[in-house]
């Protein structure tokens, strides 16, 4: 977390971006916490208010307990905490700035489309969070977007959903008032949009391959819902795009006239890192080698993500974060951010309960990767 949550704040980060100021002074990286509950099954931060009475200014990221001993798909959610909950509260001025900024351009792009004041106002309701989800991306590249994927389906009984509880044949559709994350269809698209925001090479061919993931969730010319109404496909990802490109690409005077995307990005050769990676996670890492300097959490990360997703995968997934674990000790001694995990944390008592029974046995994957179109790119 602490390796995430520097890659968007270390000073040389911010002095190669052109001299963007520093965060507040007294905010502190996340802390982290393993939750012994079942629910949520998914990291969460605690409001900040919550934090106050012990006079800390920072915020907590609670991990669920089965995280310690694998769902990789689900660590990419560590990166939405990390890069997005926290970096807000670090800049002040800058939740604000970028939600007046969003919300002055989906009303500009969505002028005389229809339903353009209710999807302005969705998106203002879901601000904070679809920002987390897209910073994300912007620290952990494409791997972001599969990892939601694939932990998702996990918890949707195999596929996406319109509003994030359920999915039926006839029409997708969301509930008001179903909480604080966009529905599924809009979180996705606003991921692959981010992953058009990237400066790597390949994401023109990565955009193409998880849009053909998520058509086969949400297929034909069904609308999608939010809030109590109903949107077209094409309109709902019309404004997922403009909200991406806002978060990416447009100056905030609470960073010094620089845009979040000039601060953080994936370039390829953090590409280069991760398929380097990969090749330790499923050959194994050989025995006093050292890690390069130019690899951090992130690139580990991805590449677990990755390699699990990928059709051609043989390696356990136990085995993936087993060694995953190593590189992340390796790293330690290179960061001063980055603490030494150097095995899985016990179980709690009652990790085998029923409600911590579908995190725990780590079926986040098991859905849908066989023949995927992602996992081919990932091959490729």
């Amino acid at each position: 977390m602490n390796d995430l949550y520097d890659g968007f704040l270390s000073e040389e980060d911010r002095k190669a971006a052109g001299g963007i100021n520093p965060p507040d002074p007294h905010f502190l990286p996340p802390l982290a916490k393993w939750d012994d509950g079942g629910e949520p099954p998914f990291p969460f931060t605690v409001d900040k208010e919550a934090i106050a009475i012990y006079g800390v200014k920072s915020t907590v990221i609670s991990m669920p307990r089965a995280f310690s001993g694998g769902c990789i798909f689900g660590w990419a959610s560590v990166a939405h905490e990390t890069c997005g909950h926290a970096i807000l509260g670090a800049y002040p001025g800058l939740h604000l700035e970028l939600k007046s900024q969003v919300k002055n351009s989906l009303a500009h792009d969505l002028k005389g489309l229809g339903r353009a004041e209710a999807l302005s106002q969705y998106w203002e309701e879901k601000f904070e969070e679809g920002v987390s989800d897209a910073l994300a991306v912007l620290n952990l590249g494409p791997a972001m977007a599969i990892g939601f994927i694939g932990a998702f389906r996990g918890q949707r009984g195999g596929y996406l959903a319109a509003n994030g509880f359920s999915r039926k044949n006839e029409r997708l559709s969301a509930k008001p008032g179903e909480g604080p994350h966009p529905s599924d269809f809009f979180r996705v698209h606003l991921l692959v949009a981010m992953v058009g925001n990237l400066r790597f090479s390949g994401k023109e061919y990565w955009m193409r391959a998880l849009r053909a993931e998520i058509e086969k969730d949400f297929p034909g010319g069904l609308d999608i819902g939010f809030g109590d109404m109903l949107v077209s496909k094409k309109l709902a990802r019309v404004s997922a795009e403009t909200f991406s490109r806002v978060l990416a690409t447009s100056p905030m005077e609470s960073l010094g006239g620089h845009a979040l995307g000039k601060l953080q990005n994936w370039n390829d050769s953090d590409e280069t890192n991760v398929s380097e990676v990969r090749e330790m996670l499923r050959d194994g890492i050989p025995a006093g080698m050292e890690m390069k300097r130019s690899l951090y959490a992130a690139h580990a990360l991805a590449a677990a993500i990755t390699q699990q997703a990928s059709r051609d995968n043989r390696t356990p997934k136990e085995m993936i974060f087993q060694r995953l674990m190593q590189i992340l000790n390796g790293l330690a001694g290179q960061s001063k951010y980055l603490s030494t995990f150097t095995q899985p944390l016990p179980r709690s008592h009652n990790a085998g309960t029923k409600e911590n029974k579908r995190v725990q046995t780590d079926d986040f994957h098991e859905k849908g990767y066989e023949a995927s179109s992602f996992a081919k790119a990932i091959h490729r």
